[in-house]
């Protein structure tokens, strides 16, 4: 529950930040700022205990619901304001309109008036006058009435024209005037928006600063008590070296032949707290290439030389640099399918899987050889990746492990993070598939630490199993 709270106040604060801007405009455009009681706090101070923090987050959510509901409130008067002010805008508009309406009336009649008493003095004009002068007069009374017509209209024409371009300038500072709102609003929710993600930003910070604090401590407690086990096990090799001086001065004894091999082994054990321990078993000069058989197994395990590493066997996945000299089209980078074959100019499909470098490399000169005359190959393994061993059961970190070199079922155990203290020591199996069937090897944990049965500790091959009970 704890942990869900940060989450929902955080969506909700999200979803809710039209309402949380920083101010809202009034019916005249004007922007005015919230009141607001409340002031941030610094989200950088530090909050001991977890109670604290949602404490604290809680509370900024009720400061945030508060000026959200004062936002609401402001906008709801502004919009009644500007309600008022439209109402009051529609009754002058009106008002006007009648105005106009009675002012056209007036000036209608009027026109009638002046027309009766222009023909009333025409035709008291045309009593005294010939028939000709009577027709240039009406002649050059219809010229004037018509001039007047013209200049009435093109005056009608220029204030309708200067209407015009009145109504369209004031929409377009009216226009203007409301992008300049709308930016000044996208800018500060925008703003709010970055300084939310800094203070989130500087929260992760101050976070992955203590995580920080905290590995470190853990790291230099950690190196402490590996300190203090090395020292203990210097002591511990001193010790045995005196033991070995003083032997070697008690009377002599007639020396038994055994085919044991000399291993120096040094073991470190699991702390309470479960912290994994590396455990190494290193050959110390071997004097001779000796075969060892893990006990209980019928003599049917794999025999291990503990002299030189056997040649790498070719798996699936890894990746082959072939190149053939003075021939850049012969020179490529080639994967091993899973099926254990590989794809190369003039070749064709070889299969790879099972087979050493030397080998393929001499396979690949043999297939080259009819279409490039003393072909020189170079053949390179660049990368592993089927060298896998699987580690199950009762150790600190399960799972699928590559490896890049042969290791022993010590040292797997301690890349595995070595075993939880559950872990049944003298129980733990090594499963191997072979051709000829499925072989099953016992490991005694606690004997090959105290440096017995040290032939039990196999080295690995690829897809064996290690099973911790």
């Amino acid at each position: 529950m704890k942990a869900i709270l940060p989450i929902f106040l955080c969506a909700f604060l999200l979803s809710s930040w039209p309402c949380l801007a920083a101010g809202w405009n009034d019916p005249q455009g004007n922007l005015v700022d919230l009141p607001s009681e409340e002031t941030d706090s610094d989200f950088s101070r530090p909050r001991d205990t977890l109670e604290e923090e949602a404490a604290y987050i809680v509370e900024q959510a009720r400061i945030a619901m508060r000026r959200a509901s004062q936002a609401r409130k402001l906008q709801d008067e502004a919009k009644q304001r500007r309600r008022v002010v439209e109402m009051a805008a529609m009754e002058r508009a009106e008002a006007a309109q009648e105005i106009s309406g009675r002012v056209e009336v007036q000036r209608t009649q009027d026109r009638k008036i002046r027309e009766l008493a222009e023909n009333e003095r025409y035709e008291a004009q045309f009593e005294g006058m010939s028939e000709q002068d009577r027709r240039i007069y009406e002649l050059a009374l219809q010229e004037r009435k018509a001039a007047e017509k013209e200049e009435q209209d093109r005056r009608v024409y220029e204030q309708a024209i200067r209407e015009l371009q009145d109504q369209r300038i004031r929409e377009l500072a009216l226009l203007e005037q409301r992008e300049a709102q709308d930016q000044r609003i996208r800018e500060l929710a925008l703003l709010e928006q970055r300084e939310a993600q800094d203070q989130r930003i500087r929260e992760l910070a101050l976070l992955e600063q203590r995580e920080a604090q905290d590995q470190r401590i853990r790291e230099l407690a950690l190196l402490e008590q590996r300190e203090a086990r090395e020292q203990r096990i210097k002591e511990l090799q001193e010790q045995t070296s005196h033991e070995e001086q003083a032997s070697l001065t008690s009377p002599p004894i007639t020396p038994r032949v055994t085919s044991t091999v000399p291993v120096a082994v040094r073991t470190v054990s699991i702390h309470e707290d479960r912290i994994p321990e590396v455990i190494e078993s290193v050959a110390i000069d071997p004097p001779a290439p000796t075969v060892v058989t893990p006990p209980g197994a019928g003599g049917a395990g794999p025999t291990e030389t503990s002299g030189a590493d056997q040649p790498y066997l070719i798996g699936a996945g890894d990746v082959l640099y072939i190149s053939v000299w003075k021939d850049d089209v012969l020179t490529r980078n080639v994967t091993v399918s899973p099926d254990g074959m590989i794809n190369f100019p003039l070749v064709g499909t070889l299969h790879a899987a099972g087979k050493t470098v030397a080998v393929l490399k001499q396979e690949l000169e043999r297939r080259i050889s009819p279409y490039v005359p003393d072909p020189v190959v170079s053949l390179e393994l660049t990368q592993v990746n089927s060298m896998f061993v699987f580690i199950l059961g009762r150790v600190n970190n399960p799972g699928r492990f590559a490896l890049n070199s042969r290791v022993n079922v010590l040292q797997a155990l301690a890349i595995a993070g070595g075993l939880n203290p559950y872990a049944e020591k003298k129980k733990i199996k090594i499963i191997r598939e072979q051709e000829e069937g499925t072989q099953v090897f016992p490991f005694n944990y606690k004997d090959v630490v105290r440096g017995h049965r040290l032939e039990t500790n196999i080295r690995l091959q690829r897809g064996d199993v290690i099973l911790v009970p």
